[in-house]
């Protein structure tokens, strides 16, 4: 499959994604809203369900994402685009969110975890590239950095606040000591994206957060 035609496929499955997440709270799937469910579950780090509001940021710098990416790999002027490895991992970004979506609404929050993380993943993958391609024209960076600056950030938000929610209900499961591991490299990745604002920060106390959560996660509690 060449550029053109993934860069075609991307918009419908970007459209399929925001259909599903639409009908999510329309119809609403399995009975309840996305921020209604997140207030089911209140903790330090789940966030209010009013916040989930930011999907429609993300939705519309995804829409100027695909429909430029669509403008320069048929256009006749040279712009930049994704490359063809990096439209096959937008593609699955786009079907990892909305199975996100459904094993959310149907309360699976382990499998909901183990999708985030793989959506995450994705994320810090085209992160990478725009970040480390030249981009000179600015409606191109607003296209692709600005769009996976602010998706990925919410999702490693998003990513931590999942594994606190498995974590509290399945304290003592190896699937929790999983959890914790995983979190970790979740607030990694929020401390380099903070690191590019504040240069100066160090990981060292990430470093040992994460410590201390693995070794929390295999103790039992005294509750």
């Amino acid at each position: 499959m060449n550029n053109k035609s993934l860069s075609l496929i991307n918009i419908l499955l970007y459209m399929g994604m925001v259909v599903v997440d639409a009908l999510a709270n329309i119809l609403p799937i399995n009975g309840m809203k996305t921020g209604e469910l997140s207030d089911m579950y209140p903790n330090l780090f789940v966030p209010a369900g009013m916040t989930f509001s930011i999907w429609g940021v993300i939705y519309a710098l995804l829409l100027f994402m695909v429909i430029y990416q669509v403008v320069a790999v048929f256009g006749k002027k040279e712009r930049f685009a994704l490359s063809k490895n990096q439209g096959y991992v937008f593609a699955l970004t786009c079907i990892l969110n909305t199975a996100w979506i459904l094993t959310w609404h149907y309360q699976q929050v382990l499998l909901s975890v183990i999708v985030m993380i793989g959506l995450l993943l994705c994320l810090i993958s085209l992160y990478n590239g725009v970040f480390n391609a030249k981009i000179l024209k600015v409606p191109a960076r607003i296209a692709y950095r600005v769009t996976m600056n602010v998706y990925l950030g919410w999702i490693s938000v998003a990513t931590i606040a999942n594994i606190t929610l498995c974590k509290e209900r399945s304290p003592h499961s190896f699937a929790a000591w999983l959890a914790a591991i995983a979190e970790c490299h979740a607030r990694r990745s929020t401390n380099d994206t903070q690191s590019l604002l504040r240069p100066h920060a160090t990981r060292s106390s990430v470093g040992k957060l994460c410590t201390a959560r693995g070794r929390s996660a295999m103790r039992p509690s005294s509750r």
